[in-house]
């Protein structure tokens, strides 16, 4: 009888305390970022069609280097969105996001670029800016 005990009290006490601290290990690190983010405000504008964008910069992913990164993300009302609003229903959006920049003020043009380029030509236009700026060059756009 005391074989089969030790064991399932073992795996019990081994078993029980990974999970927990890994999921420690994973909490204490993103809640900074999210104070971060609250803290810079989203620049929102309207089309010629009243239909509202928002541009914010967000947290990026942390590379290798331990550098923090930031990335434009715009969020644009989706094209082809004909039938009706229900009252309270919100406007489906896409989001385009630039790529991550270990400079905030980088992340910053690449939202100023990405507004003219709305302006000017719409998704379409936003959607070959970006390829620009990724390095992809239009690789990634369906003409």
């Amino acid at each position: 009888g005391r074989e089969d005990d030790r064991p399932r009290e073992e795996r019990r006490s081994g078993g029980g305390e990974r999970p927990r601290s890994s999921s420690g290990d994973r909490g204490p690190a993103r809640s900074p970022a999210r104070g971060e983010q609250e803290e810079a405000k989203p620049d929102t504008f309207k089309d010629g069609d009243d239909n509202e964008i928002v541009i914010e910069i967000t947290d990026g992913i942390t590379r290798v280097t331990g550098d923090v990164t930031c990335q434009v993300q715009m969020h644009i009302p989706r094209e082809g969105g004909a039938q009706r609003l229900r009252e309270g229903q919100k406007q489906q959006t896409v989001c385009i996001r630039g790529p991550s920049r270990v400079d905030r003020s980088t992340a910053e043009d690449d939202a100023s670029r990405l507004k003219a380029a709305y302006l000017e030509g719409g998704v379409q236009k936003v959607r070959k800016v970006r390829a620009t700026m990724t390095g992809r060059g239009g690789s990634d756009i369906r003409t």
